[in-house]
């Protein structure tokens, strides 16, 4: 920027940012601090090409059950009966009327406009419920804090997952600690 004073640049001095302790014990022999510093970086870069084979085997192993999950959407079906059980009726994943069946010929003693409420109604107890069971298959797969029934009923602006910085999601301290715990 023109005009903006330029600050001094000058080489990290690693050891000087490293954080010790002395102790009696250790025979008063510096050590580092449990906090990770950045005298660990030569350890990082040490790690790094396991920690990227990690990540291929990881994303490669996720991108797997996210395809075994769609297959197990495609299929999902849910079935619900109607009071008296007139009527049948069995829905798609996002509950689209897949098919409708009358049990016997009681629905020709219904009234018009009964007989379609009871469907509608029907549809819509099937289609409720197989929202709930997608919900439950997909809310593990879901990044966390994401409200599938927010995304599936209009209240989730999908913009606003993505951060408007790119960088603020790159968390390679989350990744590294994910590894520890895990490792």
């Amino acid at each position: 920027m023109p005009g903006a004073p330029r600050r001094a640049h000058r080489p990290l001095d690693v050891e000087e940012e490293r954080t010790t302790v002395s102790s009696e014990r250790d025979g008063g022999a510096r050590r580092r601090a449990a906090d990770p510093g950045i005298g660990d970086l030569p350890d990082v870069i040490e790690a790094l090409p396991d920690m990227i084979e990690e990540f291929v085997e990881d994303f490669g192993r996720r991108r797997g059950e996210l395809r075994e999950l769609r297959e197990e959407i495609k299929k999902a079906r849910t079935t619900v009966s109607a009071d008296r059980r007139v009527l049948t009726v069995t829905v798609g994943p996002l509950g689209e009327l897949v098919s409708l069946k009358f049990n016997d010929e009681n629905y020709r003693d219904l009234a018009p406009t009964d007989l379609a409420d009871l469907i509608v109604r029907t549809v819509e107890k099937a289609r409720e419920k197989a929202m709930g069971k997608m919900s439950e298959t997909l809310s593990p797969a879901l990044p966390r804090g994401l409200d599938w029934d927010a995304v599936m009923n209009g209240r989730l602006d999908l913009a606003d997952i993505l951060p408007e910085n790119p960088f603020e999601s790159l968390d390679l301290a989350a990744f590294l600690d994910r590894r520890e715990r895990d490792g």
